[in-house]
């Protein structure tokens, strides 16, 4: 997107503005009671385990290493603090690391309570001058989106944290070229997050928008290794994200106006085609990386599981039409599928059993290897990681697997007994 067409710093602050109210906020219920030093006891113990929480939540390879800056800036700010007690009381509540006193809230309700308070707080901050210069808010509004990830399954406050949120206080403030080490942190962490929201949501994002992609360029050739899996594949995500979102507003208008077939049919198939070769160089690269250098990691594997999940997402999008049966297109033979699939399923079991990335962060390669399996095995493999992902915390990945279930009655699979969701 042009700089003409970036949305004026009023009207992107207002929306900022406006994603408080789209989370149902009711008012604040207070923790009666409680002596100021049990208080202040209680809340050195959620702070505790809200920092443990993020040591093990390794959005990316950085993610961790922001701790110490982290606390020292949840101390200086209400939203901030009150974000960081909910996501720490409720990861206390999951682990029952903290008892509950006698007539006292548990941690679960203490973790919502602080959730409302945070919301609250940031509100009365919004309409500041300078909003989005402030570490803290885009903080708050960050962990804010987490909290739901944690808590909500439907992943939609997720989506508005993101989208209304800190997309909305990054585009306020703009890509400035010289961020603190912790906003570039965040900066990293939001960026596959929001890559993940706009491929799993159909939509486009702010992201894929030049004055971003000029800015992510610069970054990462700023860097001593400016080659980064994770952070390659991203912008490919971002870029197919955004094809997709033209290719169904296109391929609709083709299915109304036939006269516009041919042409529209046949660049739509060579844009996809393009972004397929440049799914294919990225992953020639990688593996040429891989064999020349033993500093490979778990977030590589992470990469691998999103390159086969892009692939299978490119053909998916030809096949519900059949314009494209003798044109150029990125469609994928059933054992090209199937070979996608197998890796994604045996690549997601590995990372969550030997890793501490984030069980969210494989619901997009889930999402699309449950969409096209109709063998039991793997679709019994793909459920057991959804639970597992559940399990270790992420609430969110229970609307994955309600529309993988959906999708299977609908295509008539054998189903079992697959529990709740």
């Amino acid at each position: 997107m042009k700089k003409d067409c970036l949305p004026p710093k009023k009207a992107v602050l207002k929306v900022a503005t406006e994603f408080v109210s789209l989370t149902g906020v009711g008012r604040s219920q207070p923790i009666l009671g409680l002596p100021k030093q049990v208080q202040n006891e209680m809340d050195d113990r959620f702070f505790a385990s809200f920092a443990a929480f993020i040591r093990r939540t390794q959005f990316t390879r950085r993610f961790p290493s922001v701790n110490s800056d982290l606390m020292l800036l949840v101390h200086t700010s209400h939203p901030l603090r009150h974000a960081a007690i909910a996501i720490g009381a409720l990861n206390a509540s999951r682990e029952g690391a903290i008892s509950v006193l006698r007539g006292r809230d548990s941690p679960s309700i203490i973790a919502f309570t602080y959730y409302r308070k945070a919301i609250l707080s940031l509100k009365s901050i919004l309409a500041e001058k300078d909003v989005a210069q402030r570490e803290d808010v885009l903080w708050s509004t960050f962990l804010l989106g987490l909290f739901e990830l944690l808590a909500e399954s439907s992943g939609e406050g997720w989506a508005q944290h993101m989208f209304y949120g800190t997309s909305r206080i990054l585009q306020l403030s703009g890509p400035a070229q010289h961020m603190s080490s912790l906003r570039q942190v965040l900066f990293e962490a939001f960026r596959i997050l929001e890559a993940n929201r706009a491929i799993l949501y159909g939509v486009d994002t702010m992201l894929s928008e030049d004055a971003w992609v000029d800015f992510q360029r610069d970054l990462t050739s700023s860097r001593e290794e400016s080659w980064c899996p994770i952070e390659t594949i991203s912008s490919l995500i971002i870029q197919t994200s955004s094809f997709n979102k033209c290719f169904l507003d296109v391929a609709e208008n083709i299915f109304r106006q036939q006269h516009l077939a041919d042409a529209s049919i046949r660049a739509l198939g060579e844009r996809g085609f393009k972004i397929q070769n440049l799914v294919h160089q990225w992953h020639d690269e990688a593996l040429a990386r891989m064999y020349s250098s033993d500093d490979t990691d778990i977030h590589f594997q992470l990469s691998l599981t999103y390159y086969h999940a892009l692939l299978l997402f490119l053909s998916r999008n030809f096949t519900y039409y059949s314009y494209w049966d003798r044109m150029t297109a990125p469609l994928l033979s059933q054992y090209d599928i199937d070979s996608h699939i197998a890796a994604i399923i045996a690549l997601a079991e590995q990372i969550l059993d030997a890793s501490v990335i984030p069980g969210v962060m494989l619901l997009f390669p889930l999402r699309l290897a449950g969409s096209h399996t109709k063998n039991s095995d793997q679709r019994r493999r793909i459920w057991k990681i959804l639970d597992q992902v559940h399990w270790k915390g992420f609430i969110v990945s229970d609307r994955i697997k309600t529309d993988l279930q959906e999708l299977w009655q609908y295509q008539g699979l054998e189903m079992w007994n697959l529990g709740p969701v």
